[in-house]
């Protein structure tokens, strides 16, 4: 599922000694697999204001994290990596993703999947870029001091959109992953933080924001993969305690139901159930979640929906939340 189209890039920049760093640095990550850039506004204060006149400036936090690399040629044999192609993660915290939401971003959720890409260059420096798949984002990182990077970025809106936006702070470069942030990283995962790991919670994620259109299996049993996508406009939800409710929208804009969506924290996260009210059908999907992902696996549910197993997809486009949702029921035969 794509997002509306944009144009999103960062540029980082500093004072540096040369290439030593960025030459080191890139030679670590090839051979650990691994390598982090930390926006962290307890050390410099990064801000993101979105094109909204009574939009607030919001302090961002949030950890690049680049998964192996898939090509790597050391061509003179010099322990020199010239060219280096991988995939990498954005990692947002709830409290910025709650944060950025309610100044009219337009994110697919905690977790963002990327393609990056360095090349070497006759300057004496890398060329560094980090393509977002699913809205056309782009990243660009010049490396020019140490591991610090100042940090400059905007966003353009389509016609009709509200999501443009401008950036400025300081990045770090962490390679340590006992760093207290890298620590709060691995618990929002629930696993070490490893390239095996990446490229497990990329495949997870990708996966997730681009569902195959294919037979589905569920249980012992496979039937057609079955979809539908409905709207909720943020403007009209309302929250009472830890539920959350709102009219569902079909793609037409025609009202069809309702959604409800309860929290609780259960210690490591915040997690809860959410169903989906259809009038026409009176059916009603469950769907277990967790706060730090935009895809929850389907619980079943009654009507259309019973026995139920697939995914929903939650995302935010600007004003509006996407809820797609893929399913096959294991006892459609019953």
């Amino acid at each position: 599922m794509k997002l509306a189209n944009a144009a999103f890039l960062f540029l980082i920049t500093g004072q540096f000694t040369l290439c030593q760093g960025s030459r080191e640095r890139i030679g670590e990550y090839v051979a650990t697999g691994q390598q982090f850039l930390v926006v962290d506004p307890d050390v410099d204060e990064t801000i993101i204001l979105y094109e909204d006149p009574d939009a607030k400036p919001v302090p961002l936090t949030r950890v690049y994290w680049f998964c192996p690399s898939k090509h790597a040629p050391d061509r003179n044999e010099d322990g020199q990596y010239d060219n280096v192609v991988s995939h990498a993660l954005t990692f947002r915290p709830e409290g910025e993703f709650n944060d950025i939401i309610a100044e009219g971003a337009s994110v697919s959720g905690s977790w963002t999947p990327h393609g990056y890409v360095a090349a070497w260059g006759k300057g004496g420096t890398y060329d560094e870029f980090l393509v977002d798949y699913d809205d056309r984002t782009m990243h660009k990182f010049i490396e020019t001091e140490a591991n610090s990077a100042s940090i400059a970025g905007w966003e353009l809106s389509d016609a009709g959109d509200t999501s443009g936006l401008v950036i400025s702070g300081v990045g770090e470069w962490i390679s340590d992953t006992t760093d207290a942030r890298l620590v709060k990283l691995s618990e929002a995962l629930g696993a070490e933080l490893t390239g095996e790991n990446c490229n497990a919670k990329y495949a997870e994620v990708w996966k997730a924001a681009n569902p195959k259109k294919s037979k589905t299996s569920a249980g012992a049993a496979t039937c057609d993969l079955q979809t539908a996508s409905y709207w909720v406009k943020t403007k009209e939800i309302t929250k009472d305690n830890f539920m959350w409710e709102a009219p569902l929208y079909d793609e037409n804009n025609n009202a069809v139901g309702s959604w409800f969506q309860n929290e609780f924290d259960m210690g490591d996260g915040c997690y809860g159930t959410a169903q989906l009210s259809l009038d026409d059908t009176v059916s009603v999907m469950a769907l277990a979640f967790n706060c730090a992902t935009d895809h929850n696996p389907i619980m079943g549910g009654s009507g259309d929906w019973k026995c139920a197993t697939g995914q929903a997809v939650f995302k935010s486009t600007g004003n509006k939340y996407k809820l797609h949702v893929e399913w096959c029921s294991a006892c459609d035969d019953e």
